[in-house]
């Protein structure tokens, strides 16, 4: 089981700060009363959703039981719980510590760093960096907290989705759950993206926020325009094809640094490619050299490919492309990518 709670549009930074730490009490809140389902081989999140268009808050639940929809039940009365009653100071300060620790780490990763600047760079305004929400986060405190969730509920909008064994009667029951906190059905909508003009270069450069961290990430990054299945399968071709030079070159004999990697990035419904290569031992101006590099000559390796080995490629793509879900679990995430 799947579903979301989605605030207004037009969120502040004090509202993805104020949505974190929800998450975290609400998760703390339902703990104790959870964890006999937890040992019972039932599994569930609640997080955060910070990269949509509007903040949301979303509730995750599964296994080989047919009380899943109780199990969704309680996290639901969870939430409406986190609300209304009154917060422990102590659990409060534990929630609100948390979240300041988890945003305070947050750019130790230098990859997750240059893809979040990327992010703040095609989609200002709603992409709010760790270090803003660190700051909005130090004035929080539990009434407002509550108060804030009270707001957020009375405003939000729901959506869900429902597989497996059963499904039909248990999506009635999550609808049915899910009416007590909201009575209207999200809209799929996606934000503006920045358009990136064709043929046009832009470097963006900044420094971690972990003043004694030696790693440094650079990420190239290629906006396809509107996405489509067939520009998300040529993409995903792409992959296979500079999955392994890439990593050969710059991992294996130049030794950068322990990550060198291309994928498919999709924003929204605009698609794009990148390039991410993370060291630990060189300076970013190096590894960008090394990148561009790489890049200028892997047109000439794509070139002298051998159709044999170009198909056997394609085809090895084919197959992933048509190989069945392992688990519920993975065909719930995949099919919830085209709800949310």
């Amino acid at each position: 089981m799947r579903a979301r709670l989605t605030g207004a549009a037009a969120p502040t930074v004090v509202d993805a700060a104020t949505l974190q730490l929800v998450s975290a009490l609400v998760a703390d809140a339902v703990a104790e009363d959870l964890y006999p389902a937890t040992v019972a081989g039932l599994d569930y999140t609640i997080s955060a959703v910070l990269d949509a268009d509007a903040l949301a808050l979303s509730l995750k639940c599964g296994g080989f039981d047919e009380k899943v929809p109780a199990l969704f039940d309680a996290l639901l009365r969870g939430v409406r719980r986190a609300a209304d009653e009154v917060v422990e100071p102590r659990a409060f300060a534990a929630a609100k510590s948390e979240v300041a620790l988890s945003l305070e780490n947050a750019w130790h990763d230098a990859d997750r760093h240059a893809r979040r600047l990327r992010l703040c760079c095609l989609a200002p305004g709603r992409r709010f960096s760790p270090a803003q929400r660190r700051a909005a986060l130090q004035g929080a405190d539990a009434v407002a907290c509550q108060r804030w969730l009270r707001n957020f509920l009375d405003g939000c909008s729901r959506s869900a989705l429902v597989g497996g064994n059963g499904a039909a009667d248990a999506a009635r029951s999550v609808d049915a759950s899910l009416r007590t906190v909201s009575t209207v059905a999200t809209a799929r909508t996606c934000g503006p993206v920045a358009r990136l003009p064709r043929c046009h270069a832009y470097h963006v450069d900044a420094a971690g926020e972990d003043a004694e961290g030696r790693a440094c990430a650079l990420e190239c990054y290629w906006q396809l325009g509107p996405d489509s299945p067939a520009a998300r399968l040529l993409a995903d071709l792409l992959e296979a094809v500079i999955d392994e030079p890439l990593y050969d070159q710059l991992r294996t004999k130049e030794q950068l640094g322990y990550v060198a990697s291309g994928s498919p990035e999709m924003l929204y419904d605009v698609g794009g490619f990148r390039v991410t290569v993370e060291s630990a031992f060189h300076s970013p101006k190096f590894v960008e050299e090394r990148v561009d590099a790489f890049l200028l000559g892997f047109p000439k390796q794509v070139r002298e490919m051998d159709d044999a080995e170009f198909c056997k490629t394609r085809r090895s793509l084919v197959d992933s492309v048509l190989t069945m879900d392992v688990s519920l679990s993975a065909e719930a995430d995949r099919h919830w990518t085209h709800v949310s």
